[in-house]
């Protein structure tokens, strides 16, 4: 065998050696693969892109010297992901799949037959077209959404359809209707004199995905597996109210804006349509692979403009839901659960919202906690105000589907709010149990207007909005699956009211990719009892202040709530929703929306 041919089979011997490399470390790793097509290019990519890699070295070093030139070669391409993960402290977490992949690299190189490797060289000339397809596909063609058939096709004629609209990051003090002011809010303001506006609504947590889950599952986090973002899903045992409410003949349609709502997560569960996608830009879906595991991906990044964002905006979201809605059968009831995160940081509003915001920025009320705060509070009023036009166009979309809203029940929320200083906690919300984060908006419209301008001063949860749409759909409250007691929201405008003067909220923070400042607490009619996971405790009259920590004057308060926090938690069913492993493109969604360091 001459050189020229040996030099031939160790650089193809060289190439099957990356490639084994690269698919341990996508099979291994945190590579994310979003969807079959990236998939087949992950796999198919490798066998023509470094066979040609490696082709320049056969041209110009001289066979002495290729031996020495290959070796770095596989060096390099050994020592990427450490490289990549040395400023992202997870050496630990690639060190098996990296000493794995080079061990594999030592196989191939040293025993990979000769015959072998030189059929590689006519697979790798028969697979560049098919590459070069799945390329373009993966790049171009629409991602697909989730679909599946609705469970039953029996419906009541006279059964509502049903609205869950959620406002990320909306604080209830900051809207008019709490008597916040500096911020415009007209379609809502008309909206509620049409509804019941409940004065003391509460979230369990402070972060987006967990909330959620509790509003589609009936359940507190603890019981229905998803406690943090990305870090945890609900599964499938989890019933949740899109799959009831299927089985009673609802089209149900899900939109959402913002990656710790993709269907992945659980929330897809009973949607016939969940449409969750994020970012839909050619090719910069390829900036999802990451070069540590993915080499050609990383070679794409020059030529790649932006990059993928990880929300979409609310006439995007608000466009999509009004197209499905267009195209149901108007006999058949609807479930639709709407997720706009215009209001969430980063704080971007159109200048003629953001011109307004500025020009009150020294009389809006509640002013930002901290002063330095306060520019930023604006910008947050002006998104919540563009979420206002979006709605004023949404109910007209409605409307033209059930005039007057006849036969509609909306239920209009946030899941959290946001910090402006409370606590020393700045445009964040993920370490929060202050009111600035719990207290939030919740109006409801029922059908025939009912309860039209009543106040409610009883404090609801997030809970209740299970049992509020099911009981609406003709549902058996009986067999909720319910962890606490809840509360159908017709309550309200009935002659007995919500049938309780006071009820206790249980509340937790549980994102640990901000550090671990986990905390629970328990809220009660005057006093809210905070305990965070190193055992630090405060207590709070929290209708005065959240500032003075009364633990030392209300000791024997402070043990009797802690009391009731943990002997209500230890009875609470607890389910494990933690995913296997976070992917590269899940930590950089969580930091581009604030939720890692």
């Amino acid at each position: 065998m001459s050189n020229q041919q040996r030099s031939v089979i160790l650089l193809r011997k060289a190439a099957l050696a990356m490639m084994a490399f690269e698919w341990i470390q996508v099979a291994m790793g945190s590579a994310p693969i979003p969807g079959v097509l990236v998939l087949a290019c992950v796999i198919v990519l490798p066998f023509p892109f470094y066979a040609a890699l490696l082709w320049p070295i056969k041209r110009f070093v001289r066979y002495a010297k290729i031996r020495k030139v290959v070796f770095w070669c596989l060096a390099f391409r050994a020592f990427m992901p450490i490289i990549g993960n040395v400023f992202a402290n997870e050496l630990l977490r690639i060190a098996p799949q990296v000493a794995v992949g080079v061990i594999a690299i030592i196989l191939v190189v040293k025993f990979t037959p000769d015959k072998f490797a030189a059929k590689f060289g006519l697979a790798q000339k028969w697979l560049s077209i098919p590459a070069v397809v799945l390329f373009y596909i993966a790049g171009f063609v629409p991602l697909s959404i989730h679909e599946t058939a609705v469970s039953s096709e029996e419906y009541s004629d006279d059964s509502p359809n049903i609205v869950l609209l959620s406002w990320d990051t909306v604080r209830a003090d900051v809207l008019s209707l709490y008597g916040g002011t500096g911020l415009d809010t007209p379609n809502l303001d008309k909206f509620a004199s049409r509804s019941v506006v409940f004065n003391d609504a509460v979230a369990h947590t402070p972060i987006t995905g967990p909330e959620h889950s509790l509003m589609l599952s009936g359940l507190l986090p603890p019981s229905n597996g998803l406690r943090a973002n990305v870090l945890s899903k609900m599964p499938d045992s989890v019933t949740t109210l899109p799959e009831m409410l299927s089985d009673k003949g609802y089209a149900t349609g899900g939109f959402v804006s913002s990656y710790p709502m993709l269907g992945r997560f659980g929330f897809q569960q009973g949607f016939s349509i969940y449409n969750d996608i994020i970012s839909n830009q050619p090719m910069l879906r390829f900036k999802q692979l990451s070069p540590r595991e993915i080499f050609w991906a990383g070679l794409l990044y020059p030529f790649l403009k932006g990059s993928p964002k990880s929300f979409t905006s609310g006439p995007v979201v608000q466009g999509r839901a009004i197209e499905w809605l267009s195209q149901q059968n108007r006999e058949q009831p609807y479930f639709m659960f709407l997720h706009l995160y215009d209001a969430h940081g980063p704080y971007e509003p159109s200048p003629e919202f953001e011109k307004i915001a500025l020009e009150r920025i020294n009389s809006a009320t509640p002013a930002a906690f901290d002063g330095n705060d306060s520019e930023s509070m604006a910008r947050y009023r002006a998104e919540i105000a563009m979420l206002d036009s979006f709605f004023g166009e949404f109910l007209i979309e409605l409307e033209k589907r059930d005039p007057g809203l006849e036969n509609t029940l909306i239920i209009l929320t946030s899941d959290h709010g946001e910090c402006f200083g409370e606590g020393g906690i700045h445009f964040n919300h993920v370490p929060s149990l202050f009111e600035a984060t719990q207290h939030i908006p919740l109006v409801v419209h029922f059908p025939k207007d009912a309860g039209a301008g009543t106040r409610i001063n009883e404090t609801v949860t997030h809970l209740d909005i299970f049992p509020t749409c099911l009981f609406a759909a003709g549902g058996d409250l009986e067999s909720l699956p319910q962890d606490v007691a809840t509360y159908p929201l017709q309550l309200a405008y009935s002659e007995k009211g919500m049938g309780y003067s006071m009820r206790d909220v249980y509340l937790e923070a549980q994102q640990t990719t901000l550090g671990d400042d986990r905390l629970r607490g328990w809220r009660t009619a005057e006093r809210k009892y905070l305990i965070s996971h190193s055992g630090e405790e405060q207590l709070f009259n929290y209708r005065a202040n959240e500032v003075e920590n009364q633990l030392l004057t209300q000791s024997q308060l402070a043990i009797e709530m802690r009391d009731t926090l943990l002997n209500f938690f230890n009875a609470l069913p607890i389910i494990d929703g933690a995913v296997l492993s976070i992917s590269v493109e899940d930590e950089r969604a969580m930091g581009d929306l604030g939720y890692t360091d």
